[in-house]
């Protein structure tokens, strides 16, 4: 079992994904869910949502060992929707998903577009550049960057930014898209700060790199 001690003596840390992010994402929970047996399901879904980075191929069962000691007030039904939602959690948008599901994402997409996921970025891939020469004026993300592989901490927040708008991956409540404005606005004016220095020191027109 890969316990959360054993991912900070690997330098990994919980990558973000310690108890102050559990909390905020069901706090989010909270605000967005439309019913209030929803919410409160969803909330309880978060304080275990990290389960999967903490315990790896073990998560599943932690996440059952974790609802018989937190949750014993939801039924059989409830509680196979709180596992599932859990463990969905990380999967793209889908039809099927449960109103829980739903506020879950939503929720976790929330918390990880706060202000802090830039210090946050910059902390966990510290052997990355914060931004690549070649990508300062206005470029997109670096073709072979990927969310979960980035290029650059620019490359990490901006793929975090296209939960905004994006079908497969995005906010799907009117309550998450109104809270979720003025953060992806926030980002969007700090990467003009970014690019407008580049600009002012003439680094704005540098080759894109090929590799």
């Amino acid at each position: 079992m890969q316990k959360h001690d054993d991912l900070g003596k690997a330098g990994k840390g919980h990558r973000g994904h310690g108890p102050d992010h559990d909390i905020m994402v069901a706090q989010y929970c909270l605000l967005i869910a439309e019913d209030e047996v929803v919410a409160e399901m969803a909330w309880c879904a978060s304080l275990l949502h990290s389960f999967d980075r903490m315990f790896g191929d073990q998560a599943e069962e932690m996440i059952i060992l974790g609802m018989d000691f937190l949750y014993g007030k939801f039924d059989h039904d409830q509680r196979q929707i709180i596992l599932k939602a859990v463990l969905d959690h990380s999967k793209p948008n889908a039809t099927e998903d449960s109103d829980v599901t739903v506020v879950l994402k939503d929720a976790d997409k929330l918390a990880n577009v706060v202000s802090t996921v830039i210090a946050r970025s910059g902390q966990f891939y510290n052997d990355i550049p914060v931004i690549e020469l070649g990508f300062t004026n206005g470029m997109g993300c670096h073709p072979k960057s990927t969310y979960s592989a980035p290029r650059s901490c620019r490359d990490d927040i901006v793929s975090a930014m296209g939960w905004e708008n994006d079908l497969k991956f995005g906010l799907r409540l009117s309550k998450s898209k109104e809270l979720g404005k003025p953060k992806f606005d926030f980002l969007r004016g700090y990467f003009q700060q970014i690019e407008a220095s580049f600009r002012e020191v003439g680094l704005d027109q540098w080759p894109i790199p090929e590799t």
